[in-house]
């Protein structure tokens, strides 16, 4: 899903901003992807909790998408399916 500069720069210290497409609102948002060393998971940071987590009130067991557009060099997000209340 990355070029290889993009994968590169995920792992160093600062992680590479990206932007993200939210397809129920049609905004874009910029946060920072980058590959914890210690899991080798890649993680969005900076304003993810703010912009999506909070902003679209999602809870655990939410299940969400992600697809790369390769053309737009984007990634495009939306809230596949909301966990049921108990």
């Amino acid at each position: 899903m990355l070029s290889a500069y993009q994968a590169r720069a995920a792992e160093t210290e600062e992680g590479i901003a990206i932007e993200i497409w939210y397809v129920y609102t049609a905004s874009m948002h910029q946060l920072v992807l980058k590959k914890w060393p210690s899991s080798k998971s890649y993680v969005f940071i900076r304003k993810w909790n703010q912009n999506f987590v909070k902003r679209r009130e999602l809870k655990r067991g939410d299940k969400i998408g992600f697809y790369r557009d390769p053309y737009y060099s984007i990634f495009n997000f939306s809230v596949l399916e909301r966990a049921s209340a108990t």
